[in-house]
């Protein structure tokens, strides 16, 4: 084969460096370097061998057309081995094929990287230039090799940093997403800490107040239990029209001061001092003719109430006072009048809904959130407590029910009442009460308060009791009936110091236990105690006028 001349060869070398520079990282730089070799210097055979982990020489490409590349290693294989540890050019002739190698030593980093083994037919061996060139192509391969194994390890690192910047990414949005929701969550939990612990601090407070006004109540009812008897017995005595109508208006201020401190102790201990089935309607109707009446027609009263009646388990003296309460802050709040509607709808099967709906000048956000809060109030001092809204809210916990607000300024307030129905009461007749022979009666009368122990002997008297005694204490009741004659019957204070009237009446069932007692107290709910509920055995509340005590002595003695 004619080899090329000088310039030929230079040429050759130079297109071959061009071309194995462009090299990229996608191509197999070995493929590439048999194929320069092929071309540009118009080899017969090409082999890319390298050193193997036992150091013998290994085929990585070859292009020997017809010739079977492995007998041509074989038979290369020491030469190939001495220039792989040398790493300087070798050079050898075969006899079969016949054909003259040279052994090129491709460097990497001054080391022999690998080896490229070409070869032409023929016996000839390669002349001394043709083995120079071929060594600085050797040379410039090898850097070209490193180029190119780096730009692919870079190309690798890139590609496995893509994915790990991904898989990295994925998993801090994972974290910040599993964030977001523990932050969330540790917010509803203040959120719920503070609630409860805002429930707690109201709790506290109502215990507090609840304390304050048992004793309250308690001596405000005896005072109000005086002017009311002492006011129902004048009453009795007078024969002018208006002398009787002023000991009646007595009577009803005695009546809703006494509605005053139930509400007071339906708020700070909300309970029902008594039940009874009523059709809220008939209240509702109640009240609304009350305050068309007594608003003298500067508010209206609209009833858009469900059809038919709605009955309902509870105290109806409590829930009035509650309906007059919200419809005298609607007044206020419509000082150049407007319209008051109650309305109720039925939720089947068990509930009854009230709105008392107004169109004043309604609250901002920031006053409806504290409108429920005990003292709370925006009137100017000495025209409200705030505590309307708050018992308003212990009364209808104290049913079971709920109050909720809506209101928003220059559109008005609604309050909302949600009471649980019950069945309508059956139909049954009333029982006559034969009238008990009282002037034949001893009546015992427990009370630790002198001016209630008198009202109370006069109002017996008046009754027809035969005969009262008086005992300032439990202890000095016990040894009353001890070393006395027995009465017919006995009336107990609740709240009296040493022996309470649960402890004297205990005391007394256990020496005599079918001598009536009568329980006498100021705390509205004081019906409801179980301890009570035995026979021939009844409770009165404080105040109350001669005709409730006279009913209470008839339905003992029937």
């Amino acid at each position: 084969m004619t080899q090329p001349t000088s310039p030929e060869r230079l040429a050759a070398v130079l297109h071959a460096a061009q071309y194995l520079s462009n090299l990229s990282p996608q191509q197999d730089p070995w493929a590439e370097l048999a194929q320069a070799l092929k071309t540009f210097f118009r080899c017969d055979l090409v082999l890319i061998v390298r050193a193997g982990q036992d150091g013998e020489p290994q085929l990585v490409h070859a292009f020997t057309p017809g010739i079977p590349a492995a007998g041509i290693l074989a038979q290369a294989r020491d030469e190939a081995r001495a220039v792989l540890d040398s790493g300087f050019l070798g050079a050898q002739t075969l006899a079969e094929p016949p054909c003259s190698l040279a052994f090129l030593p491709l460097l990497r980093d001054r080391r022999t990287a690998a080896l490229a083994i070409v070869g032409r037919g023929g016996a000839e061996p390669y002349a001394k230039e043709d083995l120079e060139i071929l060594l600085a192509l050797g040379g410039l391969f090898g850097n070209v090799v490193a180029r190119v194994e780096t730009e692919r390890e870079l190309r690798d690192y890139q590609e496995n940093l893509e994915g790990l910047v991904a898989r990295r990414t994925e998993e801090l949005e994972g974290s910040n997403a599993s964030l977001l929701r523990e932050i969330s969550e540790r917010e509803r939990a203040e959120e719920e800490r503070r609630k409860f612990e805002e429930r707690a601090i109201q709790a506290q407070k109502l215990e507090a107040l609840g304390v304050l006004v048992a004793g309250v109540a308690h001596n405000i009812n005896n005072v109000l239990t005086i002017i009311m008897g002492t006011a129902s017995l004048r009453e009795l005595l007078v024969t002018s029209p208006p002398d009787r109508e002023a000991y009646q208006s007595i009577g009803k201020a005695c009546q809703r001061g006494r509605d005053v401190v139930k509400s007071l102790i339906h708020f700070a201990q909300p309970t029902l001092s008594s039940q009874a089935l009523f059709d809220l309607h008939g209240l509702v109707k109640e009240v609304a003719g009350l305050m068309e009446s007594t608003s003298r027609n500067r508010v209206q009263v609209v009833e858009a109430l469900a059809p038919g009646a709605a009955w309902i388990n509870g105290d109806a003296g409590t829930i009035d006072h509650v309906l007059v309460n919200l419809c005298m802050n609607a007044m206020e709040a419509m000082p150049d009048g407007g319209t008051i509607t109650f309305r109720t709808r039925i939720l089947e099967p068990d509930w009854v809904e009230l709105d008392v709906e107004d169109h004043g000048t309604g609250m901002t956000p920031e006053i409806l959130a504290h409108a429920l809060d005990p003292f709370f109030t925006t009137k100017p001092v000495g025209k409200g407590t705030g505590l309307g809204l708050s018992m308003s809210y212990g009364v209808m916990a104290a049913h079971g029910g709920s109050l909720e607000m809506a209101s928003q300024p220059g559109q008005g307030t609604t309050v909302r009442l949600r009471f649980p129905l019950v069945p309508p009461p059956a139909q049954a007749g009333v029982p006559s009460v034969p009238a008990p022979a009282l002037r034949s009666m001893t009546v015992l009368m427990v009370d630790d308060d002198a001016d209630v122990r008198f009202l109370m002997t006069r109002m017996l008297k008046k009754a027809g009791v035969r005969q009262v005694r008086t005992c300032a204490g439990g202890e000095e009741a016990i040894e009353n009936l001890d070393s006395g004659e027995l009465p017919d019957l006995v009336i107990l204070d609740q709240n009296m110091p040493g022996l309470t009237g649960i402890q004297t009446m205990d005391r007394i069932r256990a020496l005599h236990p079918h001598l009536p007692i009568l329980i006498s107290s100021g705390q509205p709910d004081i019906e409801t105690w179980d301890c009570f509920r035995q026979p021939r055995v009844a409770v009165i509340s404080k105040p109350f006028t001669l005709e409730e005590i006279s009913g209470k002595l008839a339905l003992i003695f029937s």
